[in-house]
């Protein structure tokens, strides 16, 4: 049938569409948590599980890491799937929570009075200022609170 023909709906194409832009425009965030999750677990010290298969799973010979390769593949894609959605976030919840009391509730240089009318803002604050610093560690690769940074060397060996 033609589309301008009686039995054809000629409203069925538009509504397609708009229901597809309608889910990507749903999906986006989404798929940019995940990319940015993505970018966070590849970031060296962040593959706690990756680290370990490497550490205690991975053979010395070339010849039996190329044999173990159809296998390597499927463990190392879990490895990272559980680094970005199980452990990143679960080790960031620490970090994330002392932050958030360090920058609301640690008694800094204020009068008792002052303390007084911020603890109920700080209050408020605190889910959403530890929701929005617990993504922040999760989705990228900031550094973990009492982490040993590597010391810089300047200068001649």
């Amino acid at each position: 049938m033609a589309v301008g023909s009686p039995g054809v709906n000629k409203r069925f194409a538009p509504s397609v569409l708009r229901s597809a832009k309608l889910l990507a425009v749903r999906r986006l965030p989404l798929f940019s948590c995940w990319l940015l999750a993505s970018c966070s677990a590849l970031h060296p010290g962040r593959r706690a599980t990756l680290d370990w298969v490497d550490g205690h799973l991975a053979p010395d010979s070339a010849v039996v890491r190329g044999c173990l390769l159809p296998l390597a593949i499927p463990v190392g894609l879990s490895g990272f799937a559980a680094d970005t959605a199980l452990v990143n976030p679960t080790v960031a919840l620490g970090d994330a929570w002392r932050d958030t009391v360090e920058l609301l509730w640690a008694p800094r240089d204020e009068t008792p009075l002052r303390r007084v009318f911020l603890a109920p803002l700080a209050g408020l604050a605190t889910p959403l200022v530890f929701a929005g610093d617990w993504l922040g560690r999760c989705l990228l690769p900031l550094p973990r609170r009492g982490a040993r940074q590597a010391p810089v060397r300047v200068g001649g060996p």
